[in-house]
């Protein structure tokens, strides 16, 4: 009898999130999926993060797992050190693009790919692209590369009203597009980021992976008792500054109209950093949960989900994770970019966003009367 004494094909993982199924934010949970993709495909994974949020304790990390917590030190310290080495154009964008320039994390990056063998090198979100392609230079191993680009940072420029975004859009388009075509293989999580990158970037090889959703939707249980009449739900990471700017303009904005209209309304905020957001004075019916291990039983008994957003980019897990649940869900175009439309997705502008809240919850409530015996 013999043995394949073979070794396991190596990837080194690179991430500007923590892999976590149950991280209180979208990239952390897309992370997770990411590294278990590679593991599944019969890889041996080697990971570096390099992240600005606190992480948990050794234990907890995966295993061959190197975590690097962002600083704005350490930020500061790297992107002096590659400024002498830079073009003026990533000199420009550093700020948008390159935010994981640490000096321990690069040194990381250039010893394991020295020493490490891999077949594979995969960049999770577009952050990281940078310190990776530097350490790809200066290794004299070539593995094939692959990257994630979770958004498309141009489209969040092209959104943006303040001078500073117009002004960088030139250059960070530029520098996107060389960014992107450097790897061999280029990730996007919706159709519509696939088209955009391959159109406006010229790249020969998109993929799209499809969102995978969160195993707690798994046990949401809906039921016509146990559903809450009028209650809506924003569910979010309120820590982005796209949903705390959604969160600021629904309470003072929709909100009050919402109440106006159905007395008995009332607004489930329900995710990291939902506990802080800030209620004007007078407002009512308002409930702030913080973050949840578990959110199914938000789900179970809210009425509708919102998602109220005029900024962002890319496909929106937010809402994928409500209609994994069995909830409508009332969106702006922003939020609903990139999702296949339904009976369950309603669109509604901003100027129009209370109106069709309105309209829907008397609907419903009409029809709950017709059916009452």
């Amino acid at each position: 009898m013999t043995h394949d004494a073979s070794p396991r094909r190596r990837a080194l993982y690179v991430s500007a999130f923590l892999p976590d199924e149950s991280a209180p934010h979208a990239g952390g949970q897309a992370a997770f999926q990411h590294r278990l993709d590679l593991e599944r495909a019969g890889y041996e994974v080697t990971s570096l993060i390099c992240t600005t949020e606190p992480f948990p304790q050794a234990g907890f990390v995966a295993p061959r797992t190197t975590v690097f917590l962002q600083t704005h030190g350490a930020a500061l310290a790297g992107y002096l050190a590659n400024l002498l080495s830079s073009k003026m154009n990533e000199i420009i964008t550093w700020p948008v693009l390159d935010t994981r320039a640490n000096l321990a994390f690069e040194r990381a990056l250039r010893r394991e790919l020295k020493d490490g063998g891999y077949e594979l090198v995969f960049a999770d979100f577009t952050q990281v692209m940078p310190p990776v392609l530097r350490a790809l230079q200066r290794s004299t191993e070539r593995p094939r590369s692959r990257c994630c680009a979770h958004d498309l940072f141009i489209q969040k420029l092209l959104r943006g009203r303040s001078a500073s975004a117009r002004w960088l859009t030139g250059p960070v388009v530029r520098a996107e597009r060389d960014l992107l075509r450097a790897f061999d293989e280029v990730i996007t999580l919706s159709d519509k980021d696939q088209v955009l990158a391959a159109q406006l970037y010229d790249l020969p090889r998109v993929s799209v992976r499809p969102w995978t959703a969160p195993r707690w939707t798994r046990g949401v249980q809906r039921h016509s008792a146990g559903v809450q009449a009028a209650e809506l739900l924003f569910f979010a990471n309120f820590g982005r500054p796209e949903n705390a700017e959604a969160a600021h303009w629904l309470l003072t904005e929709a909100w009050p109209a919402i109440r106006r209209a159905v007395p008995d309304a009332t607004l489930v905020l329900g995710g990291a950093g939902s506990e802080s957001v800030a209620l004007p004075v007078g407002v009512e019916g308002i409930r702030r949960m913080g973050f949840l291990d578990n959110p199914g039983e938000l789900f179970e008994r809210c009425d509708l989900a919102i998602a109220p957003l005029a900024q962002g980019a890319g496909v929106k897990f937010k809402v994928l994770e409500a209609l994994a649940c069995g909830v409508t869900v009332v969106g702006t175009p922003i939020a609903l970019e990139g999702i296949l439309r339904s009976p369950m997705t309603v669109e509604a502008s901003r100027e129009r966003f209370a109106d069709a809240i309105i309209s829907l919850l008397s609907h419903r409530r009409h029809a709950d009367a017709t059916e009452q015996p």
